[in-house]
């Protein structure tokens, strides 16, 4: 009988990856990477584990200190300011395999229905292949975290949201979508996107996102816009007042 994978098996590796880099620690799914006091930055696994695998899904997190409990009361979603799953960002990759995001699979032996067939084989990384996999998605998570947020400034870094990238075309054809979208103000994000630009003073923009002005294939999240346009009154008297809407 093969043994299962085991989270704090998996859990030990990725510390022995984190001590491989400068500034990077891990703990809980999470490798967190020093960069700037006023920001968290991290690089999550997303790990997974059902049935004796362990899924690995990678994506990046960045959280803006100050903004954190409005983005959390605002989205009920977390305090992450932005989340790039490698999904997403496959065209910034270098050293982690473009074959290899998405879901992927960790096992001690690839099943028989995979080895015969590539597109199921992808989707399988051995245990002892891990440290590896796990090395190339934090090296290009560092980088990534670099070159697509601001880090100078609380303000520039404001300033700069939300990241630009080219998003991925999609791997399966769909009517009426020429790739995976860029959605850095779809849903949640968008909500994001309207508390950052109230944090530099603009109280308009909620109202151009919320027209028919503003990319009409956007999923806007009402009930989120409308407990954020509620509160606007009192949001806008704190900036006024102080400086800032936290």
């Amino acid at each position: 009988m093969i043994a299962p994978i085991y989270k704090q098996e998996l859990f030990d590796i990725c510390k022995e990856v984190a001590n491989r880099f400068d500034g990077v620690t891990f703990s809980n799914n999470l490798f967190t990477v020093r960069i700037a006091k006023f920001a968290r930055t991290q690089i999550c696994a997303g790990f997974t584990f059902k049935y004796g695998v362990a899924d690995m899904d990678p994506s990046i997190w960045v959280c803006f200190r100050k903004l954190g409990k409005l983005t959390a009361k605002y989205t009920g979603m977390g305090d992450c300011t932005s989340i790039l799953n490698y999904e997403k960002i496959k065209y910034e990759l270098i050293k982690f395999p473009k074959n290899k995001v998405g879901l992927t699979h960790i096992d001690r032996k690839i099943p028989a229905y995979a080895l015969e067939n590539e597109m199921y084989l992808k989707n399988y990384t051995l245990i002892q292949d891990v440290p590896e996999l796990l090395e190339s998605m934090v090296d290009d998570g560092v980088r990534i975290l670099h070159k697509l947020y601001d880090f100078s400034s609380e303000r520039n870094f404001l300033e700069n949201m939300p990241p630009k990238y080219d998003p991925p075309p999609l791997d399966i054809p769909m009517p009426n979508y020429i790739g995976v979208p860029y959605t850095e103000y779809h849903r949640s994000a968008g909500i994001v996107m309207c508390l950052v630009r109230m944090s530099l003073g603009d109280f308009d923009f909620i109202d151009f996102y919320e027209s028919d002005k503003f990319n009409p294939f956007a999923y806007k999240y009402e009930d989120m816009l409308q407990r954020l346009r509620e509160d606007l009154p009192e949001l806008k008297r704190r900036y006024e007042e102080t400086g800032s809407i936290w």
